[in-house]
């Protein structure tokens, strides 16, 4: 696989810039907390958001609902919440 041609999510369609702004706290929060913080995430959001879903995301091998991204950034207030981080 050339890694070189591995182009980032393609994050568009209606409220395109509402994905990208979950899409970019998904990312600061896989930093700071590391490879397995997935599983927290998807816990707190619940189905059908899982880990392999977001991973998918991260990389732009899907392509979910805007139902679903909101349910993912609900997921990402709460935890983000509950370590004192403001999402603004």
């Amino acid at each position: 696989m050339d890694h070189a041609a591995i182009l980032p999510p393609d994050v568009s369609g209606q409220a395109a810039q509402e994905k990208q702004v979950v899409l970019a706290r998904l990312k600061v929060y896989r930093s700071a907390h590391g490879l397995g913080c997935l599983s927290r995430v998807a816990a707190k959001a619940g189905r059908p958001i899982t880990v392999d879903l977001m991973r998918d995301m991260l990389v732009g091998a899907a392509s979910p609902n805007i139902a679903q991204w909101r349910q993912l950034g609900r997921a990402l207030d709460k935890l983000e919440a509950g370590e004192g981080v403001s999402s603004e």
